[in-house]
């Protein structure tokens, strides 16, 4: 991290906070929104498929989300 004007900046070679994920989808929250959608639970081949759609559908639009979430930098 590199500190200038009381802000704190990543420095891209500090390899243990470039893994760090900035967020995660986990099984429990996949099963959640089953819950508050369809009002179930899912089985767990539910669960995969609608794990590998969201990974589908995360890396097609990656590229809309970055150019919304830099947007107003």
């Amino acid at each position: 991290m590199i500190t200038s004007n009381g802000k704190k900046y990543f420095e891209y070679n500090d390899i243990e906070d470039a893994e760090k994920p900035v967020f995660t989808i986990t099984k429990g929250d996949i099963q959640l929104e089953a819950q508050q959608r369809i009002g179930r639970l899912l089985a767990d081949d539910e669960v995969d498929k609608v794990a590998d759609c969201l990974e589908w559908g995360i890396g097609e639009s990656i590229g809309i989300v970055y150019a919304s979430a830099f947007q107003d930098l």
